[in-house]
């Protein structure tokens, strides 16, 4: 049976297996386990979960694993753009941004998570592409 290596995701040192680490099992069966918690209300992941016309049903299981995978993809996000920030004192929605548009395997959060733009600059960015159009 092959063994799966999961995907690193820059800036996330999150569970490293070693040989005959128990710590690290322990770790992750505590993370997996259905009686874990998770600072994600399992009610709104399940609501969200439930929007895509695909699902009909969702085990708890289910329900919980990807509350957990969703609570530490934001802890790996949040993580990787702070180290990238120059100010070491608080997490700007800027550097959030500035990650999702730089990175390419966060290309997925591009509408989600866009870099802020002043009115002025846009209606001005509008009126030079009307003008490029016309000549």
């Amino acid at each position: 049976m092959r063994k799966l290596q999961p995907e690193v995701i820059p800036g996330f040192s999150g569970l490293k297996q070693s040989k005959g680490s128990t710590t690290n099992r322990s770790r992750f069966n505590k993370m997996a386990s259905p009686g874990g918690s998770t600072s994600l209300p399992l009610s709104r992941v399940k609501t969200i979960m439930k929007s895509s016309p695909e699902v009909s049903s969702i085990s708890q299981e289910a329900l919980h694993l990807t509350g957990k995978a969703t609570e530490l993809f934001i802890q790996a996000l949040a993580r990787f753009s702070y180290q990238q920030s120059g100010d070491k004192t608080a997490l700007h929605y800027r550097d959030l941004a500035e990650v999702v548009n730089s990175e390419e395997t966060l290309q997925f959060l591009h509408d989600i998570v866009p870099r802020k733009i002043k009115a002025k600059d846009y209606l001005k960015s509008l009126r030079d592409a009307d003008a490029s159009e016309e000549q």
